[in-house]
């Protein structure tokens, strides 16, 4: 089938203007949320939180007789906040060990003791 020198352009420009059509052309597509979106939103931590879980963590792996993890750099605990595992994990040696729910409770206290004294983020 032969089109005509004035069919062809007929044809040709119909396809053109077509894509004059709002929402012919492809608009780029929108960029994926910021990782970060779901954090903005969320509240801050409570730092007597963040203390006990670190101290509960490390104590209990120590009182079960867990590898040596080095130093208190190293297991992300503050000096204060590895001083306080220390004592717990003393104690519940001691006392012939404690419970889960005994460790939280002692390094909850202790970290609400630590926070009250000094609230910065101190490593010492």
């Amino acid at each position: 089938m032969r089109l005509r020198r004035g069919s062809a352009g007929l044809l040709l420009g119909a396809v053109l203007a077509g894509c004059a059509v709002p929402g012919c052309a492809a608009a780029p597509p929108a960029p994926p949320p910021s990782p970060l979106a779901d954090v903005r939103g969320t509240p801050p931590a409570d730092p007597v939180e963040v203390c006990t879980n670190g101290v509960v963590h490390w104590a209990e792996v120590d009182l079960a007789g867990g590898q040596d993890y080095g130093d208190y750099q190293q297991r992300a605990l503050s000096a204060r906040q590895d001083r306080l595992r220390a004592q717990i994990v003393r104690d519940g040696r001691a006392a012939g060990g404690f419970t889960g729910e005994q460790v939280r409770t002692r390094a909850r206290a202790g970290c609400e003791v630590l926070l009250a004294a000094d609230p910065g983020p101190s490593g010492y």
